[in-house]
């Protein structure tokens, strides 16, 4: 009579078919804190998620950088101040080597400046130690769908702090935009794909590229991250 159960190599071959699955289905997140208990309960609120994992751990700025590197996560969890090589340094060079990486910070720094900086540097979400839990897993959610999330109580500071970077001098009209582009732009902001936005605007794949572009060029953005903060700070869109 045939054996009943998998041979040893066989169940070998199954368990690595599910963890390959479970790595294609599964946001993959990478934490970067100098601090174990911070980690540890990241760790903790991370696994009751569906669809969330935590595939790695970084303790210095270097580290953060070469695990981002080597793992390519979905999203970085982002302690500013890390030994070796400071938070917005580490924005900095994954982004230049990883552009579609996710980036929260999560931080006791409050100052808009900080915000600003971070913001700048390329991160999507900006959330305090102090923000209840719930708080920093709406961040993870909201920036894992392409939008930004800050912690309710800098919203006012950073806006006002960051008014006016990605918009003309004083003195000088802004650049005008049709109500398709402001729509576009709005589009943006709610994280929508170019696919997704093209029903919507009445446009065809091609034509949202290229109004995209012609935003870009009309105000001076590089990234589509630029064109989304841009219409925030100028009230097109909302956090």
């Amino acid at each position: 009579m045939l054996a009943a159960t998998a041979s040893l190599g066989e169940v070998t071959d199954a368990s690595r078919v599910r963890n390959s699955l479970n790595s294609m289905t599964n946001r993959q997140i990478l934490l970067a804190d100098d601090h174990p208990v911070v980690c540890s309960g990241l760790r903790v609120e991370i696994a009751k998620q569906s669809g969330w994992i935590v595939i790695g751990q970084a303790a210095t700025g270097l580290e953060a950088v070469r695990l981002a590197r080597k793992l390519e996560p979905d999203l970085l969890i982002l302690d500013l101040r890390l030994p070796s090589l400071d938070g917005i340094a580490v924005i900095e060079s994954v982004l230049q080597f990883l552009p579609a990486v996710k980036i929260v910070v999560f931080t006791d720094d409050g100052d808009p400046a900080q915000v600003e900086q971070a913001l700048r540097a390329g991160a999507s979400g900006y959330v305090l130690k102090s923000s209840a839990v719930a708080d920093l897993l709406e961040a993870i959610g909201k920036v894992l769908e392409g939008r930004m999330w800050v912690s309710p109580q800098l919203r006012a500071g950073m806006l006002e702090n960051y008014r006016g970077i990605l918009t003309q001098p004083p003195g000088r009209t802004g650049p005008m935009l049709s109500e398709k582009e402001r729509m576009l732009l709005r589009l943006l902001a709610a994280g929508k794909r170019s696919k997704e936005m093209a029903p919507s605007l009445n446009l065809s794949l091609s034509s949202v590229d290229t109004y995209r572009l012609r935003i870009k060029r009309k105000l001076g953005c590089q990234s589509t991250a630029e064109l989304v903060r841009y219409a925030i700070v100028n009230r097109i869109a909302e956090l």
